[in-house]
């Protein structure tokens, strides 16, 4: 059975390179640019592994990652963040499995994804 992995990522470019990658690797992708739409399809979606944007280490921009780990029914659920920010490493204390900073090279993120996902 394929590995699901629902992709959380505000820049829609960004957001379909991403699924593409992820696709032509043998997963299948959920993808959605709203944090809207990720709250609404997460109980449907069943994901093995959720990768999300984050912009701001702050609360309101780790809100959704920390609301996802606290959730009894999906805070099983590995969660890798893609951010730009200097210091997104730190969203691993708060709600993170893994940290990929923005620019990524993407066989970094498929290794970081592989990891967590067969783990």
């Amino acid at each position: 059975m394929r590995k699901r992995v629902l992709v959380f990522e505000q820049d829609r470019d960004i957001l379909e390179v991403v699924s593409y990658v992820l696709i032509e690797e043998g997963y299948d992708v959920a993808g959605f640019s709203s944090e809207k739409e990720v709250l609404e399809n997460l109980g449907k979606e069943d994901p093995d592994l959720i990768l999300l944007d984050v912009q701001h280490i702050t609360p309101e921009g780790t809100a959704l990652c920390e609301k996802i780990r606290k959730d009894q029914q999906f805070g099983h659920i590995p969660i890798v963040v893609l951010s730009t920010h200097m210091k997104a490493s730190k969203v691993k204390e708060v709600c993170a499995d893994d940290v990929v900073g923005k620019p990524f090279d993407i066989d970094m993120l498929l290794e970081v994804i592989g990891a967590h996902i067969d783990a």
